[in-house]
């Protein structure tokens, strides 16, 4: 059945976001700072009005401030979580944290962007290393002189605008960043995604259609001491992730960059895996899950094996003998695999996954990521 209404662009943000921050004073103070005229009570809830008074408010901006306020509320979405929230208050100094006034959410990420941007974007930059099926590693030369960060953002935006846009039509970019933090280069970009249509009734029972766009995210981050580069996107191809990989290293550090492609040798999990404790607080290291592939003349069908989060350490083996068999192992390949290493710390034990695939890792640059990083190359996962 098909409804038909008025049509509301909407920005990417979407209903529920706006509900958790209307009326709060962080996003008060946030409209007033960024002079968007889109007036609030504090203590207020989102009504429908409330909506199209928005909409109306974004169309008043220039292009390039509804670009940088879009960023902005996006990076902030990002670190709206409980976690994320933690974070930025640790990171905080001592006595300056926010009022108990304000919320926890969206609110409390918008009251750090306003009075500890230097922390806001730090804090978004580590959490975002810590998110799964994320991050790709490359290496460039170490120490690299680095551009202008306004020109490297219009380098790397013009990159991505034309990477995405020959695929998607007119690709619209909404912001790129470029900040540069004491030991790393951060490049964050969002591209637009295509208008998707969503039905449902007002509360008069009323049927209306909403017009809201998904966005992607494209960051790459450079460490000058080492070398390593770490590049998140929601590329499925390996290809094209690698095309992409390199165009922005080019424009951003001038240099010739290496993407790891086949960083991980999977092969090895196939087999009976217990590797030795990387330190005495290590209880347990162990093989939680495989995804195995036929080749393609099967028509690349796969077979996934889970186990249980306590399960005993030679699970996986069982698993493999019982449904697969070692003549069959031989002809499949590990697409993706999931490490568990179980860690004595000062609250008691903690599980922490490690997700693998040939080219890429969950692993971030946090000290925690660093250490399982190591114990990969330690454990002959990670190829030379």
């Amino acid at each position: 059945m098909y409804f038909t209404g008025p049509v509301i662009h909407l920005p990417f943000l979407s209903r529920q976001f706006l509900r958790n921050v209307y009326g709060t004073q962080p996003f008060i103070e946030y409209c007033k700072k960024r002079r968007i005229p889109f007036k609030q009570r504090a203590g207020d809830k989102l009504g429908w009005r409330d909506l199209r008074r928005w909409t109306a408010a974004i169309g008043q901006l220039s292009a390039d401030r509804r670009a940088q306020m879009e960023l902005e509320l996006a990076m902030a979405n990002e670190l709206a979580g409980r976690d994320a929230n933690e974070h930025l208050i640790e990171a905080a100094a001592e006595g300056d944290v926010p009022p108990e006034s304000v919320p926890a959410g969206v609110p409390l990420v918008l009251w750090f962007l306003l009075r500890h941007p230097d922390v806001f974007r730090e804090v978004f930059l580590h959490y975002e290393s810590r998110e799964v099926d994320s991050w790709r590693s490359g290496r460039a030369p170490t120490s690299v002189e680095l551009p202008d960060t306004k020109a490297a953002a219009a380098a790397l935006g013009d990159v991505v605008r034309r990477f995405f846009g020959g695929r998607q039509g007119a690709a619209r970019l909404i912001a790129a960043e470029v900040h540069q933090f004491p030991d790393a280069l951060c490049f964050v970009a969002r591209i637009a995604g295509r208008l998707r249509f969503e039905e449902s009734f007002t509360k008069g029972r009323r049927s209306i259609r909403k017009g809201l766009r998904s966005t992607r995210l494209v960051v790459f981050a450079y460490y000058p001491d080492t070398g390593m580069i770490l590049f998140k996107s929601d590329l499925r191809s390996r290809e094209r992730a690698t095309t992409l990989f390199h165009l922005l290293g080019k424009a951003a550090l001038g240099v010739r960059v290496s993407c790891d492609t086949h960083a991980f040798d999977l092969e090895l999990l196939k087999w009976p895996f217990h590797p030795l404790p990387d330190a005495a607080d290590v209880e347990m290291v162990r093989v939680k899950s495989l995804h195995l592939r036929y080749p393609a003349r099967a028509g690349r069908r796969q077979l996934k094996l889970e186990t249980l989060e306590s399960d005993e350490p030679a699970a996986m083996d069982a698993l493999l003998r019982a449904h697969v068999g070692d003549r069959a192992l031989t002809q499949l390949r590990v697409s993706h695999a999931e490490l568990q290493v179980r860690l004595r710390e000062k609250l008691g034990r903690r599980s922490h996954t490690i997700q693998l695939w040939p080219d890429r890792s969950s692993l971030g640059h946090t000290p925690l990521g660093d250490r399982l990083r190591a114990c990969l190359k330690r454990w002959g996962i990670t190829r030379a």
